[in-house]
């Protein structure tokens, strides 16, 4: 009959057949007009990274606050600059094309080049690394010094991390069924094929060594 869910307030059901099939879900043309959709504020990437790269923390005692980042990289958890959030819901960019079009961005108010390149270097650290200061910066944000020695090892051991990604694709994965995984995982399926070619030359050569 078309419906779904039971009929009655608060039905998961009716729920998740909403936001499924709206039509901002099921369009992909959206995604080509450059007025939809909003930037992904940097701490909701962080968190976005670390579940979809399973990043897991051996230590339960010594989790990762994320706090004291808003001068690295725009935000910390629980440390918004008064109660109105870190940024203002009607703030445009010095855009001309944005402001004349009337679009708005609240997000890119807490970005600028700096805190973007930490954002960068603080994810990089993370994968080469695990979470701790062995790269530039790291997203550690711990609210108490962790007991055991923080010295680094080389790039890609995680060993002295007390927190460290877990994904790893299947031994039998080609470079296309990876890309696929991580385009799935870290873009919605949004990579584009410009982007995807140049992953893969670089991807391959080491892939076949």
């Amino acid at each position: 009959n078309g419906r779904f869910g039971s009929g009655s307030y608060g039905d998961l059901g009716a729920l998740v057949a909403a936001i499924l099939l709206d039509d901002e879900t099921r369009k992909p043309v959206l995604d080509s007009d450059p007025a939809h959709g909003h930037i992904r504020e940097p701490l909701v990437k962080v968190l976005s990274f670390f579940r979809s790269m399973g990043v897991s923390f051996d230590q339960p005692l010594s989790l990762s606050t994320l706090m004291s980042l808003e001068s690295r990289i725009g935000q910390g958890s629980y440390e918004p600059p008064s109660v109105f959030s870190f940024f203002l819901p009607e703030y445009t960019p010095n855009v001309p094309a944005l402001q004349s079009a009337g679009l708005v961005a609240p997000e890119s108010m807490v970005l600028s080049g700096d805190n973007l390149l930490e954002l960068h270097e603080g994810i990089f650290g993370l994968v080469k690394f695990g979470l701790k200061k062995c790269y530039a910066d790291s997203l550690e944000g711990y609210r108490v010094g962790l007991p055991w020695s923080m010295s680094c090892n080389e790039e890609g051991d995680t060993e002295k991390a007390p927190a460290h990604s877990t994904y790893w694709p299947p031994s039998t994965a080609s470079v296309d069924d990876i890309l696929d995984d991580l385009s799935m995982l870290l873009t919605s399926g949004r990579l584009t094929p410009k982007n995807r070619a140049v992953i893969k030359s670089v991807v391959e050569s080491e892939f076949n060594t």
